[in-house]
Order: structure tokens, then sequence, then C-alpha cells
């Protein structure tokens, strides 16, 4: 273990630690790293912190780098916080980030969800759910669900279902393959197989439904 240049530095225990930032701590663990001050890692092996104010609890090759400073990873394996993306949190899971100025978001678990260029949203758990280049939105859990260059909008849950590009305040309840294209704000599927609501399409509605279409202009 290794204290270097470091105020108030303390490593409490395990094996090839090392703190580089003042008032900064690892309890315990294999192979951990704090470069920034005040900031600590409680447990786990090859975890990482850059920034200052920063938490890793445990788990395995977790990091909050590059200007991401007040971030929190809790667990999980190859979670990640980077790239001006600070006041973040991942709970645990394995492979979700948090990147490229997506300050005060949040993932709770689940694999490979990615929130990219989107302040202030959230996904709770799921896997390969996407929030990309938005703002406030959330997904709630299910598998392969996107949100892009939207705000304010919600996916619950399912299977591959999307909002597309400035359809923001829409919400897609649940189901399977349900699309909001672009330019389509202020829209509602709630849940079926299939449904899509087309481009230029505001203040559109579908319940729940299978195969469901609805064209510009239309109101259901």
């Amino acid at each position: 273990n290794s204290v270097n240049n470091s105020e108030y530095g303390i490593i409490a225990g395990g094996n090839n630690n090392t703190v580089n930032g003042s008032h900064s701590i690892i309890s315990d663990g294999s192979g951990n790293t704090v470069n920034g001050s005040f900031s600590s890692i409680v447990t786990g092996f090859n975890n990482i912190i850059d920034n200052e104010n920063s938490f890793i609890g445990s788990g395995a090759l977790n990091t909050i780098s590059n200007s991401s400073g007040y971030s929190i990873v809790g667990s999980g394996a190859v979670n990640s916080i980077n790239s001006s993306s600070g006041y973040s949190v991942i709970n645990g899971g394995f492979a979700n980030s948090i990147k490229n100025t997506s300050s005060y978001s949040f993932i709770g678990a689940g694999d490979n969800n990615d929130i990219n260029e989107s302040s202030n949203s959230v996904i709770v758990g799921g896997d390969n759910n996407t929030i990309n280049s938005s703002s406030k939105c959330f997904i709630g859990s299910g598998t392969e669900s996107n949100i892009n260059n939207s705000e304010f909008s919600f996916i619950g849950s399912g299977f591959t279902n999307s909002i597309g590009g400035v359809s923001y305040n829409s919400f897609i309840g649940s189901g399977r393959a349900n699309n909001i294209n672009n330019l389509s704000p202020f829209s509602v599927i709630s849940g079926g197989f299939a449904n899509s609501i087309i481009s230029s399409s505001t203040y559109s509605i579908i319940t729940v439904s299978y195969t469901h279409l609805t064209l510009p202009t239309n109101r259901e």
C-alpha cells in the first residue's frame, strides 16, 4: 500500500492500494486508487477515483474520473462516471455508464445501461437502455429502450421502446417495439406491441393495442 504526497491520507487495510489525494481514504481491498482529495473507497479491487469528494463502496473495476466530482458508485463491476458528469450516482450493476456532461444523473442497477450527454436523467434498472443527448428523462426498466434528443420524457419498462428526437414531454408506459418518432412532443403510448406515432404528430395518444399507427395531424 502507498500514500503519496497526501495530507491526512489513510489506507486502513488491503494490499496494493494507493492514495494520492489529501484527506482521502481506502479502507480495504486490493489495487484500489484514489487520486482526488476528500474521496474514499471502502473495499473491492481495481476501483479508481480521479476526482474530489467522490465515493466507491465496493465492487471491481469501477471508475469515477475526468471532472466528475461529487459522485458515487455504490457497488457492482465496470461501472463508470466520467467526462464532466459530476453529482451523479450509479448504485450498482455491471458495465453501466454516466458520461459526457451528464451531471446530476442516476442509474440504479442492471447492466450495460448508458446515460450520455443527458443531465438530470434516470435509468432505474434493466439492460442495454440508453438516454442520449437529452435532459430530465426517465427509463424505469426493461431492455434496449432508448430516449434520444428529448426532454421530460418517460419510458416505464418493456423491450425496444423508443422516443425520438425533439419528442419532448412524451410517454411510453410499457410493451414492446413501441415508437414515438421525431418531432412528436406531448405524445403517449400506454403499452402494447409495435405501436408507432409517426413524425410531427403532436399531442397524439395510443392506448394499449398491437401494431397501431398514428399518422401526422391525427388525434386519438
